[in-house]
């Protein structure tokens, strides 16, 4: 799996340019938890892959904290 790496520079030259605030979205998972209990066209496009994997509570602090600092947002929502 290909993992791109952030560019807080893009980000705050974007966020400056159209005076917004903020705000920085995660995924926790990967994959569609609905497809998993309801089989449908958009989620089953692989039907041998309809699992979602979530990712570890620790893995994820860890992916928040960084994030986080990296884009130095004062506090997650």
């Amino acid at each position: 799996m290909t993992v791109l790496n952030a560019d807080p520079d893009f980000f705050y030259r974007s966020v400056a340019s159209n005076r917004l605030e903020p705000k920085l979205v995660l995924e926790g998972s990967s994959g569609c938890w609905w497809g998993e209990k309801h089989h449908y066209t958009c989620c089953g496009l692989n039907g041998s892959f309809m699992n979602s994997p979530g990712k570890a509570p620790e893995r994820f602090h860890e992916e928040l904290v960084d994030v986080a600092y990296l884009f130095d947002t004062a506090r997650p929502e």
